[in-house]
């Protein structure tokens, strides 16, 4: 389906949710990129795999990184992306419980914020 409205301009839309915690993370930030890509919008996926595939390339050069550093090091990517972003579309479904994940909870009152 393709949406004429969005011809004119590039809509940045930020993916919050829990779907970085899968196994298939990659594949689902793919298929969202390519959702959004049809749309004629560009998916921000949060970045998780970017952070930790920078780790990985610190730890294979002798460097360490505690876990504080890597949460905060996620933290500032995501905030970047939802910053730069027209829109937030969130996956509420319920994560590791009875409710949304709280990762999520958050980039969505950061954007509305």
């Amino acid at each position: 389906m393709h949406m004429p409205f969005l011809s004119t301009m590039t809509l940045k839309v930020y993916t919050a949710g829990p779907d970085v915690f899968y196994p298939d993370s990659d594949l689902r930030g793919k298929i969202l990129s390519e959702t959004c890509r049809g749309l004629g919008a560009e998916a921000l996926y949060p970045a998780d795999a970017e952070v930790l595939a920078k780790i990985e390339a610190m730890k294979s050069r002798g460097e360490e990184c505690m876990p504080s550093e890597i949460a905060e090091m996620i933290f500032v990517e995501d905030v970047k992306k939802i910053i730069a972003s027209d829109v937030v579309i969130a996956n509420l479904a319920a994560f590791r419980g009875p409710e949304a994940d709280p990762g999520t909870s958050f980039e969505m009152g950061m954007a509305y914020g």
